[in-house]
């Protein structure tokens, strides 16, 4: 009787769950599609001001800018105010730096918008992972935070995909997008909110967290081999386009062949997650494969040939290590989701400020691109060697 009273409890907090999974996911891709939505509308913005290359780089750059400082702060503020609060106020933040962009005259106000954007996407970014980890579903937690991670690289190529296509045809409508889907999630949130009752829209956390210093010291490895691994790709597709240039590719062929890994990766990160499950072993084999795998593909495109197959391959591959390295940062933390992901995402956004504009100076001073393909490689290596020395640290118990 307990056994099959036990099931049915457990049956409708794991719908409620994968409910929650599906509205956090659509905020996810609300701020990935909000962050990469001023490429593709740039002639819509430039009716308003005038927006060079690097004017577009500068708002593009902006919307993590906050990053940093979201991290730092977000486990008190989560504290203080609930994690309900906290989404639903980033959320309304998305929505308003939207507004503003649009009704912005001149770029410095422009990027200004993005900031605000930026700010609760960041937050958003963040979050998400953390609520994801304290779901409870009917599918592990390597799962879910493969289908999270997913949404980034989906948001990304929904808006390459729809926005410049709908700048042509629908102009009016391609401005609105990303506004309507900030608001679209917005409004899932509150549904979820007041209908869900789900368990992590409160923060589950440890009766007793450790303070910073402790938590970056339990999970350095594993943050940095996070940070390395990400921002490798990062590299490789913002440069790959110079990359296939100086290859002779024709810069239409070569913006669809640099845009290839991030499809793939709508396969390979949720694919990651599920094939890891709860298996520590499977974990490890992934992130070795992905990223040693990853990293030949791409040193093997200096070859100047075979460059979609060998895309194709990195980002087959690339993806499979990205949940098994966000559950080991919780891990290996062993305290609540809030403090360890907020502490992850300060080494990830810390590292993004340093390590692509080392890479564009080497390949400057190398004078060459095909030096961004070493560089990414290397990357991939170090994040290799770092998950390692993570899994052979200590794994910490929750404090209590």
């Amino acid at each position: 009787m307990t056994g099959r009273a036990g099931r049915s409890d457990t049956a409708p907090a794991g719908r409620r769950g994968m409910a929650a999974l599906a509205v956090l996911f659509l905020a996810r891709i609300a701020v990935s599609f909000q962050f990469q939505s001023v490429a593709p509308l740039s002639a819509l913005l430039g009716e308003r001001f005038p927006v060079s290359l690097s004017g577009l780089g500068l708002l593009l750059g902006l919307y993590m800018a906050p990053g940093i400082a979201v991290a730092l702060s977000l486990p008190a503020l989560i504290g203080r105010f609930g994690r309900a609060a906290i989404i639903c106020l980033a959320l309304v933040l998305m929505a308003a730096g939207e507004i503003l962009l649009w009704a912005a005259p001149t770029l410095e106000l422009a990027a200004a918008a993005r900031l605000v954007g930026g700010a609760g996407g960041c937050v958003i970014y963040i979050i998400t992972i953390n609520m994801v980890a304290d779901l409870d579903t009917t599918v592990s937690s390597a799962a879910r935070m493969g289908i999270i991670a997913a949404a980034w690289p989906f948001g990304n190529a929904f808006a390459l995909g729809l926005l410049g296509w709908l700048a042509q045809s629908a102009p009016d409508v391609a401005r609105h997008a990303p506004l309507a889907l900030a608001l679209a999630a917005l409004v899932a949130t509150g549904l979820l909110l007041l209908f869900g009752n789900v368990r992590a829209m409160a923060a589950a956390q440890s009766p007793r967290e450790a303070g910073w210093g402790v938590v970056l010291r339990r999970i350095w490895p594993a943050a940095f081999s996070f940070a390395f691994y990400n921002i490798g790709f990062i590299i490789l597709t913002g440069f790959a386009g110079r990359i296939l240039l100086e290859d002779g590719i024709d810069p239409s062929v070569a913006s669809g062949i640099a845009g290839i890994p991030m499809w793939m990766f709508l396969l390979s990160v949720p694919l990651g997650g599920f094939l890891a499950g709860r298996s520590v072993a499977r974990g490890r084999w992934l992130v070795t494969f992905g990223c040693l795998t990853g990293a030949a593909a791409v040193l093997a495109t200096a070859g100047g040939s075979h460059h979609w197959p060998l895309y194709l391959v990195a980002g087959l591959v690339g993806g499979l290590p990205t949940a098994p390295m966000l559950s080991r940062g919780r891990d290996a933390s062993g305290e609540g989701t809030d403090i360890t992901y907020s502490a992850l995402f300060f080494v990830f956004f810390a590292a993004l400020l340093v390590l692509p504009p080392l890479a564009g100076t080497a390949a400057d001073l190398a004078g060459t691109g095909h030096v961004i393909l070493v560089v990414v490689a290397i990357h991939l290596l170090l994040a290799t060697a770092l998950f390692e020395l993570a899994l052979r640290r200590t794994t910490h118990a929750p404090s209590t």
